[in-house]
């Protein structure tokens, strides 16, 4: 499984405010059984670092709980299984030599009367993140290659701020703000995560993509993943494995983007797009030029 497919994760679990320093000794909580609740029977998850890179090796240990000492190593796409049962407070905590420990408690999800949990850790790395807070230049680039899109969708650029997330230390995520342009509801802002040197984007699953208005009922969406290292002095330039997607319907979309469909049901309109041309390719471009 690879890291894009729990990019969306990584975010969420950010933007939900993550550790991002090493824990001190756990709060002694209890973690017997409620009653009413069931126990969680395993727990699947995944380690990453904060570039959302699967990270090999880890090891990953109950904190507290009857379980407590047990424990599980990840393996090479940073997925490890832990056998329960666990009471819903149980604390783990994820360690690895060349990053901070992080401790969490997992998320739990039911199937009948069977109860089950999540846990995904963003570990941060031990050498200080880079500072890309600030105004810039973005640019959006299509495939050249993409057949049907319009002129208008194969390059975009806007102005934009770049800020640290402050619900995350440590400068290991920050926050992207589109301007200088009519934009969908919210969708102007994404998240990069930050690993040292290294960047890393997503704008698919759980994380809006950049979606302009570009005329009253005409949408422009760019959505995809991608990461890159960077090179002191030079614009931030990560190839955008994603789509770009070209929408002209006959009435104005509310606050979600969906071209022809309804946002409430998640069904097509029937007869509600005039125009639609999507192009799906790892050769898109995303281009940050600081101001």
């Amino acid at each position: 499984m690879t890291h894009r497919l729990f990019a969306c994760l990584a975010l969420a679990s950010a933007l939900c405010g993550c550790s991002t320093s090493a824990p001190s000794a756990p709060a002694q909580t209890s973690t017997e059984a409620i009653p009413g609740i069931p126990p969680m029977a395993s727990i699947r998850g995944y380690v990453a670092d904060t570039g959302f890179r699967p990270i090999a090796g880890t090891t990953v240990v109950v904190v507290d709980g009857p379980q407590a000492g047990t424990a599980a190593t990840s393996d090479a796409t940073g997925q490890f299984s832990l056998t329960g049962p666990f009471a819903r407070a149980t604390k783990f905590r994820a360690s690895q030599p060349d990053h901070r420990d992080i401790t969490e408690t997992a998320t739990a999800y039911c199937q009948g009367d069977t109860c089950f949990g999540n846990l995904f850790f963003y570990l941060p790395v031990l050498s200080a993140n880079a500072d890309v807070s600030g105004e810039y230049t973005v640019t959006f680039e299509a495939d050249p290659a993409c057949p049907d899109l319009p002129a208008a969708a194969r390059a975009r650029t806007y102005r934009a701020t770049v800020t640290p997330n402050p619900k995350v230390s440590a400068g290991a995520s920050v926050s992207v703000t589109l301007r200088d342009a009519p934009f969908l509801g919210n969708y102007n802002q994404f998240t990069i995560g930050v690993a040292g040197d290294y960047l890393a984007l997503d704008m698919g699953g759980g994380e809006t993509p950049a979606v302009e208005q570009l005329s009253a009922n005409t949408y422009l969406a760019f959505g995809g993943s991608g990461g890159t290292t960077l090179v002191s002095g030079l614009p931030i330039v990560m190839p955008l494995d994603g789509w770009v997607e070209y929408c002209s319907t006959k009435t104005a979309m509310g606050t979600s983007y969906g071209c022809g469909i309804d946002s409430r049901t998640g069904r097509p309109i029937p007869d509600e797009v005039v125009t639609k041309a999507t192009c799906t390719s790892p050769n898109h471009r995303l281009t940050l030029t600081r101001r």
